[in-house]
């Protein structure tokens, strides 16, 4: 499954990151404080919009595919890794949160997955394939 920028996913991050934006500015705090904070919410930002939507970074996903609990992904520097699909996996109708175990390690790596960042049908079959793995 080829993995697409997301313009729900990128809606989603704006939103909330002006939200935060918006708080931090109202919030009594030094000048300073308020500079410091809105600096490290546009890096935020740029590095989620970067790797997650636009796939700009090497280490973004480009590819899934899965056969039974086990996941591929192909980052844009063409480098595969398998991993197993975590517990803590999510799916909901309108996205997935999806962790994977990659081999040898034992943290899970998570991505948010939208309809829009698969083909209809892919998404659906991911969701079912998650759902009951």
């Amino acid at each position: 499954m080829k993995v697409v920028p997301s313009l729900r996913f990128a809606m989603l991050l704006l939103s909330l990151h002006a939200v935060t934006a918006i708080v931090a500015c109202l919030a009594d705090m030094p000048v300073a404080a308020i500079s410091v904070i809105l600096a490290l919410l546009a890096s935020s930002l740029f590095f989620y919009l970067a790797r997650d939507v636009f796939g700009i970074f090497a280490g973004s996903w480009t590819r899934l595919s899965m056969s039974g609990d086990e996941l591929s992904v192909v980052t844009r520097a063409g480098v595969t890794w398998h991993g197993v699909v975590a517990e803590t996996t999510v799916v909901f109708a309108h996205l997935i949160v999806l962790r994977i175990i990659p081999a040898g390690y034992t943290r899970p790596v998570s991505r948010v997955i939208f309809p829009d960042a698969l083909g209809r049908g892919e998404f659906r079959e991911l969701s079912v394939r998650l759902r009951f793995s």
